[in-house]
C-alpha cells in the first residue's frame, strides 16, 4: 500500500490483555506530525484493532497480539524521519514486542524493539531507514483496464470427417438454432483454406473419403443466433470403421470457435438404413486459438507509468477496449504525474521557481510549445464547454483550413520540470491569422456537445442516475437532450474534465476532492463574495400532473315481467253476475317486438312465461262460467318474461394530482412562499372505433350467452401509460421540484485568484479562510492563463455556495399518494327496464298518456267497447332501458392532493 504506517505490539504473546494504542505520529520537516484517528485498513491481518475517538486505536479480545495499519495516511515532502507510538497495556506484561513498518509502491522499511509495558502510557520511537527514502510516498497507481474481445466475425462453419478409408455419404445436413431444427442440405460451398479436401454436394449427397480430414464449409449462418446442434444421416458402403465428426466455426484467420468432435461406428449401414449422428451442445460465442498459429486477434497493451514526484493521491485510469474482429491492437498508455502535493501544514500547491511557468501545446501530435507567443487560456464551467486559447507564430505558411478539427491538448509545467499537468483536451475551432505578424490565434472547445450526443443512455443513467419520463419533456432528440433531462432531477452538474473524460459531477459530498485555500494564498484584491440572491429562491414547487384513460364500461339490465292469470280472467260474482270483465292479454309476438331491439343495448338472452292450456270455471258448480284457453292458443299468450341486455361504451378518467414539495425552513427563514409550478401530463390512448361498433371485441365482449346484470369495468391502461408509468413520472416531476429548490439557493458566488493551480478544476470543493468569513463551495468555474512571455501564469476560480449551515440532507424517497377512489355508486335502477302496466276502458281508466306510459297497456273486454264514455289504450308493450346517468357517462375527474416538506444542503458560510 502507498504511503501507509503499520503498527505491531505482541504483549508477550498473551491473548488476555488489551493493547491501547493513543497516539500516532509521524515526524515530518522536523515537526511532529499528529495522525491519530486515521482509518484502520485490515491490510491482510486477521487482528487490527478499532478506533475510538478519545481513546484510541483498541485491540480485539482474545487476540495475543494488535496490528493497526493506517492507509492513504497524507502524503509527506520530505518523507517522515522518525516515527512513534504512544501504547499501553491492561495489566503490566514483560519483554512485549514493537514493530512499525512504513510502506511504498517501491519497498517497506521497519524496525521493531522489546520493552516492558503497563497500564502507563509509553511512547516508542523509530527512525525510519534512511535507503528506504524516496520509495514510501510513491504514488498509488491503478490502471482498471478492461479489454474486452467480442466474438470474431466468423466467416462459416465447417463441418469434417475423419474417414480412415474408403468413403462415406452424407445425404443430410440439419443444424439447430433457436430450438428449430432447419435442412441445410445441398446449399451454397463456401470456398475455405486449410481443409484436407473439399466436399461438394453431388446427387447421392456429400461424398467424403480418401482416407483424410474433409469438410462441408457451407454452413454461414452464425448470427444472430448461432447453431447449437448438428444431424448428420449417412452410410458407409464399404466395411464398418470408425467415422469421427467435427463442427467448428472458422474465418479468414488460423483460429476457430467451439470444436465439438463425434466418433460412430459405420458397421452395418447401408443407404436404406443409414445412421443419423448427431452433435449437441455447440458454442460458438468463445474463442479458442491453437498454441502453434500465428493469430491475428492479439492484443498488447505496453502500459508505462512514469511519476516525477512524490504523490499520495491515488490515480485511476479507466480504459476499455472492445474488439469487434480481428486485429493486431495495441495501445501504449503512459501516465505523467506531475504535481506535488504538500505535506500537512505547508502550501498546497509549490509555487514555480521564481512564479516562471511554461506551456506545452500539442497540435494534432506535433508540439508546437516553441512557436507560441502572447497567451494561453483556458476556461472550465459546469455544464459547458471548455475553451482554449492560444497563438503562435508558426515555421512556414499555415494552412488554416487544416488547423480547424485538430485535436489540441495543453498543459503547464514549471520550466525547470520536465514533466507538464495537462490542464486541456480539445479541438481547434477557430483559426484566425494576424496578416501584419502572421500571429496564428487558436481558439478551441472540448466537444460538449458532440460527446453528449454521442453518449449511450445505459451510460447515463449508469452515471447521472436521476429519473426521467417522456411525457414531461418528450422525446429526446439525442443523447445530449436525454443527459439535460436527467441531469434536472439531481443535484449535478456535468463537463469533459482537463483530459478529455466526460464527468459527472456531485454538488457536494462524496466525488469531490476537498481542498483548504487561505485568503493569504489569494492575489491580493481579487477576492469577492456574494450572498446567495433572495430574489431567486423557491421555497415551494407545486407539481401538477394529470393521468388520463379510458374506462372500457359494459352495463347489463334484466326487464321482467309478470302478471298472474287471474289478472286477465273476468270476475264472476257468487250468483252468476259479471262484476269486471276480463283483460286484453299479453301475447307473446308482443315481447319478441318490445325486446328484439331496445336502443343501444343489445338482446342477450330470454325467456317467455306461457299460460297453460285448460279450462277455468269461474262460476259456480249451479251456475258454471268457463274461460279457457286450447293448446293450439296458450303459446301465443305470455303471463311474463324476462329478458336481459347489455351495452358497452368508453369513460374518460382524470386522475388530478396536485403535488406540492416545500422546503419549510426555506420559507420560514425568507418568510413567505415562493412558488413555481411545473407539470407534465399522461395519457393511454385508446382506438376505441372498432371496440364501439362491434360488441364481440375483447375485452367484455358481448354475446347472445352473455346474462349479467351490474357493471363490468376494465381500464384501459397499456404499457407505457400503466399506473407504473404514471408513478414513474409522478417521481420524476418531484425529484425536478426537489433539486429545483434546491439549485435556487445555490447562487451565492465566491471568486478569487491564485498563482498558477493547474490541478484546480470543477471536481473541487474549497473551502476559502480569511479574516472575516469562512466559505465552502463546489468549484463552478476555474481558467487558467499564462503569459508566455514572462511564464507569470494565474488561476482564477468562482464557488458556488448556497445558505449557511453546512449540513447534508437526505434525499428521502417519495412516498406517492393512494390511487384515487371513484365514490359514484350506481343506483339499483340503473340496472333495470322500466315496464308498467296500464288498463283502459274502464270507468277509472285515466287519459292515455303516450309518453308517461309505458310499458304493457291492456283494456278491459266492455261489450260496448266502442263507446265514447271509455278511454281505451293501444294493446302493446313497450320495454324502455335504464338511461345512463351522467356519473356513468361524463368524464370524471378525480382530484389527488398531497404535500412533501423537505430538507436541502446548506454550505459552509461563517462571518468571523
Amino acid at each position: 500500500m502507498a504511503g501507509s504506517i503499520s503498527f505491531s505490539v505482541l504483549p508477550a504473546w498473551r491473548d488476555d490483555v488489551i493493547v491501547t494504542i493513543t497516539k500516532v505520529e509521524a515526524r515530518i520537516g522536523g515537526a511532529w506530525v499528529d495522525y491519530t484517528g486515521a482509518s484502520v485498513t485490515e491490510g491482510g491481518e486477521s487482528n487490527f484493532a478499532s478506533y475510538a475517538p478519545g481513546v484510541g486505536y483498541v485491540s480485539a479480545p482474545g487476540e495475543w497480539w494488535c496490528n493497526v495499519h493506517l492507509d492513504a495516511l497524507p502524503p509527506a515532502t520530505p518523507l517522515p524521519t522518525q516515527i512513534r507510538i504512544t501504547v499501553r497495556v491492561s495489566e503490566a506484561v514483560s519483554s512485549a514486542e514493537v514493530y512499525a513498518n512504513i510502506y511504498g509502491e517501491e519497498g517497506a522499511a521497519g524496525g521493531g524493539t522489546e520493552l516492558d509495558l503497563d497500564t502507563s502510557p509509553a511512547v516508542v520511537t523509530f527512525d525510519v531507514e534512511r535507503d528506504f527514502v524516496g520509495a514510501p510516498w510513491q504514488p498509488s497507481v491503478e490502471l482498471p483496464i478492461e479489454v474486452t474481445v467480442t466474438r470474431p466475425v466468423m466467416d462459416f462453419v465447417q463441418i469434417h470427417a475423419i474417414v480412415p478409408a474408403g468413403s462415406i455419404i452424407v445425404t443430410k445436413i440439419e443444424t439447430e438454432q433457436a430450438g428449430e431444427w432447419t435442412d441445410r442440405t445441398g446449399e451454397p460451398v463456401v470456398p475455405a483454406p486449410w481443409l484436407g479436401g473439399l466436399v461438394e454436394y453431388g446427387p447421392d449427397g456429400y461424398v467424403f473419403g480418401d482416407g483424410t480430414i474433409s469438410g462441408v464449409p457451407g454452413i454461414t449462418t452464425l448470427s444472430p443466433s448461432h447453431i447449437t446442434g448438428l444431424r448428420v444421416t449417412w452410410y458407409r458402403p464399404g466395411p464398418g470403421v470408425t467415422i469421427g465428426f467435427g463442427v467448428v466455426a472458422r474465418s479468414g484467420a488460423h483460429y476457430s470457435v467451439g470444436l465439438v468432435e463425434e466418433f460412430v461406428s459405420s458397421a452395418g449401414s447401408s443407404a436404406a438404413a443409414p445412421i443419423v449422428t448427431m452433435i449437441t451442445g455447440l458454442d460458438f460465442t468463445g474463442l479458442a486459438v491453437s498454441d502453434d498459429e500465428p493469430i491475428d486477434g492479439y492484443i498488447a497493451l505496453p502500459v508505462s507509468v512514469s511519476v516525477s514526484a512524490p504523490l499520495a493521491s491515488r490515480v485511476e485510469l479507466p480504459i476499455r477496449l472492445q474488439v469487434a474482429a480481428p486485429a493486431l491492437i495495441e495501445l501504449p498508455v503512459q501516465l505523467q504525474v506531475a504535481a506535488h502535493i504538500a505535506p500537512p501544514g505547508a502550501a498546497p500547491w509549490p509555487a514555480a521557481p521564481g512564479g516562471a511557468w511554461r506551456a506545452v501545446v500539442v497540435l494534432g501530435s506535433a508540439d508546437i510549445s516553441a512557436q507560441l507567443s502572447g497567451r494561453v487560456s483556458v476556461s472550465h464551467g459546469d455544464n459547458q464547454a471548455a475553451i482554449a486559447e492560444f497563438s503562435m507564430l508558426p515555421t512556414a505558411a499555415p494552412d488554416l483550413d487544416l488547423l480547424v478539427g485538430r485535436p489540441v491538448r495543453i498543459a503547464f509545467a514549471a520550466q525547470a520540470n520536465p514533466v507538464a499537468h495537462t490542464i486541456y483536451t480539445g479541438v481547434v475551432d477557430v483559426a484566425a491569422i494576424d496578416i501584419n505578424t502572421g500571429i496564428v490565434t487558436c481558439r478551441c472547445h472540448d466537444q460538449l456537445q458532440e460527446r453528449a450526443s454521442n453518449l449511450s443512455r445505459a451510460w447515463i443513467d449508469a452515471e447521472v442516475g436521476g429519473s426521467w419520463h417522456v411525457a414531461i419533456d418528450g422525446e429526446p432528440e439525442n443523447s445530449r437532450d436525454y443527459l439535460e433531462q436527467c441531469i434536472q432531477s439531481v443535484p449535478a452538474s456535468y463537463a469533459i474534465d482537463p483530459l478529455g473524460t466526460f464527468r459527472v459531477l456531485p454538488w457536494r459530498g462524496a466525488g469531490l476532492r476537498h481542498e483548504m485555500i487561505a485568503a493569504a494564498d489569494c492575489v491580493d484584491g481579487s477576492l469577492s463574495l456574494d450572498m446567495p440572491r433572495r430574489g431567486e429562491m423557491v421555497t415551494r414547487v407545486e407539481v401538477r400532473s394529470e393521468y388520463r384513460y379510458e374506462r372500457l364500461r359494459a352495463r347489463g339490465a334484466l326487464a321482467q315481467y309478470q302478471q298472474p292469470i287471474a289478472f286477465y280472467q273476468p270476475l264472476i260474482s257468487p250468483s252468476g253476475a259479471m262484476v269486471r270483465s276480463g283483460k286484453q292479454m299479453l301475447m307473446t309476438a308482443m315481447v319478441q317486438g318490445a325486446t328484439d331491439s331496445i336502443g343501444g343495448w343489445i338482446l342477450t338472452g330470454r325467456e317467455i312465461d306461457h299460460p297453460p292450456a285448460r279450462n277455468w270455471n269461474l262460476g259456480t258448480g249451479l251456475d258454471p262460467y268457463n274461460w279457457f284457453i286450447t293448446a293450439a292458443a296458450a303459446p301465443s299468450f305470455a303471463l311474463g318474461f324476462r329478458a336481459w341486455f347489455a351495452t358497452r361504451w368508453t369513460q374518460t378518467v382524470t386522475e388530478d394530482y396536485t403535488l406540492t414539495v416545500v422546503c419549510t425552513a426555506l420559507e420560514d427563514r425568507l418568510g413567505i412562499p415562493v412558488s413555481e409550478q411545473i407539470g407534465a401530463s399522461l395519457q393511454a390512448e385508446f382506438d376505441g372505433a372498432n371496440w364501439s361498433s362491434d360488441a364481440s371485441i375483447t375485452p367484455l365482449a358481448i354475446t347472445d350467452r352473455t346474462r349479467f346484470v351490474g357493471d363490468r369495468i376494465t381500464a384501459h391502461q397499456p404499457a407505457g401509460a400503466a399506473p407504473a408509468d404514471r408513478d414513474a413520472l409522478l417521481r420524476a416531476l418531484l425529484d425536478r421540484a426537489r433539486t429545483r429548490i434546491h439549485a435556487s439557493t445555490r447562487t451565492g458566488r465566491a471568486a478569487f485568484e491564485l498563482p498558477l493551480r493547474p490541478d484546480m478544476w470543477l471536481d473541487w470543493h474549497v473551502t476559502l479562510e480569511s479574516s472575516r468569513v469562512r466559505v465552502a463551495g463546489k468549484v463552478a468555474k476555474v481558467s487558467h492563463e499564462m503569459d508566455i512571455g514572462s511564464g507569470a501564469a494565474i488561476t482564477s476560480a468562482e464557488l458556488v455556495f448556497g445558505l449557511p449551515g453546512n449540513a447534508d440532507a437526505e434525499r428521502v424517497p417519495w412516498v406517492l399518494p393512494a390511487t384515487p377512489h371513484d365514490s359514484y355508486s350506481p343506483p339499483a335502477s340503473a340496472f333495470s327496464c322500466e315496464i308498467g302496466t296500464f288498463v283502459g276502458g274502464g270507468v277509472s281508466s285515466a287519459p292515455w298518456d303516450d309518453s308517461a306510459m309505458i310499458g304493457f297497456s291492456t283494456n278491459y273486454q266492455q261489450s260496448g267497447e266502442e263507446s265514447d264514455a271509455y278511454e281505451f289504450y293501444p294493446h302493446q308493450l313497450r320495454v324502455q332501458a335504464p338511461a345512463l346517468a351522467a356519473e356513468d357517462r361524463d368524464p370524471r375527474d378525480l382530484p389527488v392532493a398531497a404535500q412533501y416538506e423537505i430538507d436541502i444542503p446548506t454550505d459552509l458560510l461563517e462571518m468571523m
